[in-house]
Order: structure tokens, then C-alpha cells, then sequence
């Protein structure tokens, strides 16, 4: 038995598997409060009689596949005393490469061509312009989503890196390869549409469609966030997070954390955009 302590804890199913070096080695038995309340303790059954971890190993509490586990952390500074039947390790949570955005997202371009494909199948004039004020509230929602996507990872790169030193779970973009072209290859082509949407909702329907230059501004920071970051494939603690010397330092880092918690809560991300003066 090994009982791990959370400072700041999440909800989780019981009878998490808990793992080492990719090695089952048990699950949780019980969570509980500590006597005053401002921890949370985890109490884990392990088979480890053959494994000798120093006792101030730590566990991190992980997500894959959208299933929590906990991983069993070797310290950088290893103790001589090893880990003994009771013992307390501190436990981490980790923060989360996406805080919730994604579930509410799609790729611009993707989405884009594949309306205008559908469109481009009816022959008659007439026809195209009814397909297109069908789609065009679909698109102008899609396009302000599309910006209040990145300006919200750049909010919760801000808050994060504020944290201190913290591990990032769940990075799909580490490890690849970094390709600056592809990288920035759907920024260009959202900033390059708003153009081409004027174009179309004036030949279609007759309108003139606007767009707030601040999407410019937020794609523009996004673009130079991504690039300096190099898609995030060597990402993997805060520490590894650099923040554009454009981006002005928030004097209320809680205020946009509760923002995000309730965007992700909602799924409205152009709710964000009332925190733009405080970064941009």
C-alpha cells in the first residue's frame, strides 16, 4: 500500500490502474480528504516487491484516450531510502495541452471547402445563391470560431506558464517532425478567407461582410505564438512554453482562467474575445 497526496485534485473514476515505466503494477483502493481538508488522499494496492523506487518518487495522474491513469514518476534527484508499505508520495495532475477547446472546434479550410463543394454542384446560378445563404450564417460562425480558437490557446499558454514548472499531458503534436510551412498553412489561409468571404457574400447575396480587424491582430499573435513554439513538438513541461514579447502580461491571471473554464463549459469560445485587451 502506497498513499498518494494531491495539493489540488480533480473528480476521477475509482479504481484507477496505476503503472510504472509502462508497467501495471496496480490500482487505487480509496480516496479521502486529509484531516484538514485541503488535500486529497489517494491510496493505491501495488505489486512492487521486486521494484525499488526512492521515497520521493512522485505519481502523475494522466489522461489517454480520454481514460485516467496514474504513472509513477523515478525524481530527478533520487533519495538512498527507497519506498516502504504506507508511505505518503506527493501526486501531480499535470495540465492538460488542451483545456477543453477542441471538443468545440473544426479546421477551418476543411470545413470551408467542403461547403463550397457542395455548392459548386448545383449548375444554376439561382441555386448556388440559395446554397450559399443557407451555409453563409454556418460559415461566419465557423470563421469566429475558427479566431477565438487560437486567441484561446494563447490565453491558456499565458495562464499556464504562470504555474511554474508543470508537466503538459496529452501533447499531440509532440515528437513529430516540425515543418514551418505546414505549420502555419491554415493561419494563412484564415487570414486570406475573410477577403475571398467579402467576395462571395457580395456576389452571392448582394452583402457586404465585415470581420473586427482584431481577428487579424489574434491570427497574427497565433501565427508568431505557433512559429516560436515550432508546433509545440518539443513541448513538454511549462517551462518548454515561450510566450511572443507581444503579448502583454494579464494582472488578473484567475480572470482568465475562470473565462476558459466557462467557454469550455458552454462551448461559446467567442466569449474569450471580452479578455482581448488583457493579452493583445
Amino acid at each position: 500500500k502506497i498513499t498518494i497526496q494531491f495539493e489540488d485534485f480533480e473528480p476521477f473514476k475509482h479504481n484507477l490502474p496505476v503503472y510504472y515505466n509502462g508497467f501495471k503494477l496496480g490500482h487505487t483502493t480509496k480516496i479521502y480528504p486529509s484531516n484538514d481538508y485541503r488535500t486529497t488522499m489517494v491510496d493505491t494496492r501495488l505489486l512492487m516487491k521486486k521494484l525499488k523506487l526512492p521515497v520521493n518518487t512522485y505519481a502523475v495522474l494522466r489522461r489517454k484516450d480520454k481514460k485516467d491513469y496514474i504513472e509513477l514518476e523515478y525524481p530527478k534527484s533520487p533519495y538512498i531510502e527507497n519506498l516502504r508499505y504506507k508511505d505518503v508520495i506527493e501526486g501531480h495532475m499535470g495540465i492538460n495541452f488542451d483545456p477543453g477547446y477542441a471538443q468545440y472546434t473544426t479546421i477551418l479550410s476543411i470545413s470551408v471547402e467542403s461547403i463550397y463543394a457542395s455548392i459548386s454542384r448545383f449548375k444554376n446560378l439561382n441555386q448556388k445563391k440559395m446554397q450559399f445563404r443557407m451555409y453563409y450564417p454556418k460559415i461566419k460562425k465557423m470563421v469566429d470560431n475558427n479566431v477565438a480558437f487560437c486567441f484561446g490557446c494563447i490565453l491558456w499558454a499565458v495562464y499556464i506558464k504562470s504555474l511554474g514548472s508543470e508537466e503538459i499531458l496529452n501533447n499531440p503534436c509532440l515528437d513529430d517532425i516540425y515543418n514551418e510551412e505546414e505549420a502555419i498553412e491554415e493561419i494563412i489561409y484564415s487570414k486570406n478567407y475573410f477577403e475571398q468571404l467579402k467576395k462571395d457574400a457580395k456576389y452571392y447575396l448582394g452583402e457586404e461582410y465585415s470581420y473586427d480587424e482584431k481577428y487579424i491582430n489574434i491570427l497574427n499573435a497565433y501565427q508568431e505564438f505557433l512559429t516560436l513554439n515550432e508546433s509545440f513538438v518539443k513541448t513538454k513541461t511549462t517551462d518548454d512554453l515561450k510566450i511572443p514579447e507581444t503579448i502583454k502580461q494579464p494582472t488578473n491571471l484567475l480572470e482568465i482562467k475562470d473565462k476558459i473554464d466557462e467557454v469550455v463549459k458552454t462551448g461559446i469560445l467567442t466569449d474569450l474575445f471580452t479578455l482581448y485587451d488583457t493579452i493583445l
